[in-house]
């Protein structure tokens, strides 16, 4: 992690067969804080809202006293739809051009609002840099990316042109578009161990239960397509889930979520 300290292993649990339920953003993250698919949630489109009936993670916290904040990076988790309910702090934060990149700026209001030494809470922070646009940080593309000179610009616009027909990919440039989607990664690995080493610090890294996942994922021409929401293959649904802390099991890695699942160590 370029210096940061990588929690080890050994210390959680990695789920092998996580699957989203939704290959785009709205629905999914319903699911993600509500517990409910999104036949029972009701977000299938962008103006969709979680119905004031149903309790959201964030609001089941509130109730048993806990603080409670959220950081996102992404205008369709708004407080109009929803998203923002239960959370005593609700921090919305636009993409970024500046040389810090957007994980660093979620980590930095994350760990502002941390100073305010809640002894309980639940934080949910939102991560935008692992999606299109594909514009990492130069340092992570030079580390990522090979010298290339074609028209991929690893723009959303442009790959909609692609699936519309008005702009044509061969090999190189998918593999380009890999490339930056791997920097991409590589940016967040980095940002998240930085601040798992803050948490370490603060003495609080010990007593949280971390837990990782994502809501989708991304297609590159394994189907013959890019982005996503079009389709559910495995490499759109299939997220990483991995848990670490207090209550979760230490050094296992369970390959299927059935009645009784298999961990391997």
């Amino acid at each position: 992690m370029h210096g940061a300290t990588r929690p080890d292993q050994r210390q959680g649990v990695v789920f092998e067969d996580a699957t989203a339920p939704s290959p785009w953003t709205l629905p999914s993250h319903a699911s993600l804080l509500t517990g409910l698919y999104p036949r029972s949630h009701g977000l299938r489109v962008a103006v969709d809202r979680i119905p004031t009936s149903i309790p959201t993670m964030a609001a089941l916290f509130h109730r048993s006293g806990y603080s409670t904040a959220g950081v996102v990076n992404v205008g369709l988790l708004s407080e109009r739809r929803g998203f923002a309910r239960g959370f005593g702090h609700y921090f919305q934060m636009g993409r970024s051009r500046l040389p810090e990149g957007d994980a660093r700026r979620i980590n930095a209001k994350a760990l502002e609002w941390l100073e305010t030494s809640p002894e309980r809470f639940f934080l949910f922070l939102h991560y935008y840099d692992g999606h299109s646009d594909y514009r990492p940080l130069p340092e992570f593309a030079r580390e990522m990316a090979e010298p290339y000179d074609g028209i991929a610009s690893g723009t959303t616009a442009q790959m909609r042109k692609f699936l519309t027909g008005d702009v044509e990919f061969g090999p190189e440039d998918a593999r380009h578009l890999s490339n930056l989607y791997d920097a991409e990664i590589l940016q967040l690995d980095v940002a998240l161990g930085e601040l798992f080493d803050e948490l370490e610090s603060r003495g609080l890294l010990a007593k949280s239960l971390v837990i990782l996942t994502s809501d989708h994922g991304e297609e590159f021409f394994e189907h013959g397509s890019l982005l996503h929401g079009r389709s559910v293959y495995q490499e759109l649904v299939r997220v990483p889930l991995i848990m670490v802390g207090p209550g979760a099991p230490m050094g296992r890695r369970v390959a299927s979520l059935s009645k009784n699942p298999t961990a391997l160590t």
